[in-house]
């Protein structure tokens, strides 16, 4: 049978379906206890949205306490024949399709499905048509499943997300302006696969950054490894696989390969989707990873802002909340004082405390100008938008805009790394360069992942993990810094 579950694992890695159901489990890792605090996080807030619906709906079925699979599903069906409103964990299938809605509501003697989610219920509000690809999966699986039964109420769902807020979704709505393509459409694509992932494994696994929180990360790694595999070459991910691998297998046979007889006098190559520049990149971190001396290199030099003051800057944010909750700089000054970190962090999750460190925040940039501000990658700068279009009364976008502006002082070191430097590494990961060059975190688990699970469990009442993001975040300043330094002391190869 085909579960959500599945089709959702798959949006999230699509080798993921095929170790659940052919993996030897004995070789998972520990669940991460990020992930736990999802499934934690996940339980409180549906049991919440749960107990207001009861209070709300007068007609509300429970069948969470069901035990039997088999007894659940002949009360679902019986409830939805008698027309019944809500109907709270029922379990419906049709064909190969199995599905577990957390809500069934009917609509005129239909039904429509719905999911309760921790998370946001639409990737931008402002964006007509933003579903959560993993989201709008499931709900179109359950979505089909009554329509097998003969009783949907149309091609539409809903998400109730981490704010309580209702998210309609209209799986007729255009997802690929481009290709004209549906939701629905998508949908029907993923199901595709996994039916055929489901019935042989044939999917192989891909090094991405979200392998990390995957529970087969070290097995998938291992075959990987032993594979010589392309996706182990920096950003070169997944689909740019399947671009070049009739010409190149794996790492090394792009190694030794000569790509320029591959680029036409136009620049271009064979392989959509992978330009001159992508190959030529992909081929230089090839080489780098094969030979006697895998040390990162600059290919050419790059500008460093001269200015008295550096920021090294990183923030820490909950996406599943929607919430910004640190600022934290690293301050270097070239006039002999001693070098130190400053933190806004909020008290609480509430808009007013954001909105505080944020202004707090902000302030200090302003004040510590003329100042060079390092970051890694765009995620300060996105942040930062965001927030003034919360608060536009701190600082208004553009001049955003202008606080992340080159010529103002700011670096993006990741522009940096990828523009002038060659690694050997299997991603540009700050935490990947970072420990290249030497830089040890203080914790034992250092990710961006475990810093929103130490902030759930503080803003819950564990008041030590306050400290433990603070010297997490620190380190990351501090890293960036050594990151910093390393590409202004590497040597330049031709």
């Amino acid at each position: 049978m085909i579960s959500a579950s599945m089709l959702y694992n798959y949006i999230e890695c699509p080798h993921r379906p095929a170790m659940d159901k052919f993996g030897d489990q004995s070789k998972m890792d520990e669940v991460s206890p990020f992930v736990e605090m999802l499934w934690e996080r996940g339980a409180v807030h549906e049991q919440m949205v749960v107990d207001g619906l009861k209070h709300k709906v007068d007609d509300f079925v429970d069948l969470s306490s069901v035990s039997d699979m088999d007894e659940r599903e002949r009360l679902t069906l019986a409830a939805m024949k008698e027309g019944r409103k809500l109907i709270y964990q029922g379990r419906i299938q049709h064909g190969d399709l199995l599905g577990m809605p957390d809500l069934l509501e009917e609509i005129n003697g239909k039904y429509q499905a719905g999911d309760i989610k921790s998370g946001r219920g639409l990737e931008d509000p402002e964006e007509a048509g933003s579903y959560k690809s993993h989201y709008l999966v499931q709900i179109c699986l359950y979505t089909e499943i009554i329509e097998g039964l003969g009783i949907s109420a149309g091609r539409k769902g809903f998400v109730i997300d981490s704010n309580g807020a209702r998210c309609e979704y209209d799986y007729a709505v255009v997802k690929n302006k481009k290709q004209e393509q549906t939701w629905w459409h998508y949908y029907s694509e993923v199901l595709s696969h996994v039916r055929n992932i489901n019935s042989a494994s044939s999917s192989k696994p891909a090094y991405s950054g979200s392998c990390k929180l995957c529970h087969w990360y070290t097995e998938c790694k291992l075959v990987l490894v032993e594979g010589d595999d392309l996706t182990l070459i920096a950003e070169l991910g997944r689909s740019r696989r399947e671009a070049i691998i009739d010409t190149f297998k794996t790492v090394g046979d792009l190694a030794a390969a000569d790509i320029g007889e591959l680029i036409d006098s136009k620049g271009k190559t064979p392989f959509k989707g992978v330009g001159a520049v992508l190959l030529t990149a992909f081929k230089e971190r090839a080489d780098l990873q094969k030979s006697n001396n895998p040390e990162p290199y600059l290919k050419q030099r790059w500008s460093r802002p001269k200015i008295e003051t550096a920021l090294y800057f990183d923030i820490e944010d909950d996406p599943l909340r929607g919430f910004l909750y640190l600022h934290g700089f690293y301050v270097v000054k070239n006039d002999g004082t001693e070098p130190y970190y400053r933190a806004f962090i909020v008290n609480e999750v509430t808009p007013d405390e954001e909105k505080i460190a944020f202004s707090e925040a902000v302030a200090f940039i302003r004040d510590s100008a003329p100042c060079a501000l390092f970051y890694y990658s765009a995620a300060e700068k996105t942040a930062y938008k965001k927030l003034s279009r919360k608060y536009p009364d701190v600082i208004s976008e553009s001049d955003v805009e202008s606080l992340f502006e080159e010529t103002n002082g700011a670096v993006d070191l990741y522009q940096v790394v990828k523009r002038y430097s060659v690694w050997p590494t299997y991603d540009l990961s700050l935490k990947s360069l970072a420990s290249f060059v030497g830089f040890s975190w203080r914790d034992s688990d250092p990710s961006g992942a475990a810093s929103i699970e130490w902030f759930d469990r503080w803003i819950n009442g564990d008041s030590a993990y306050r400290e433990r993001i603070l010297e997490y975040n620190e380190d990351d300043c501090i890293a960036t810094q050594y990151l910093e330094i390393a590409l202004s002391k590497m040597d330049v190869r031709n």
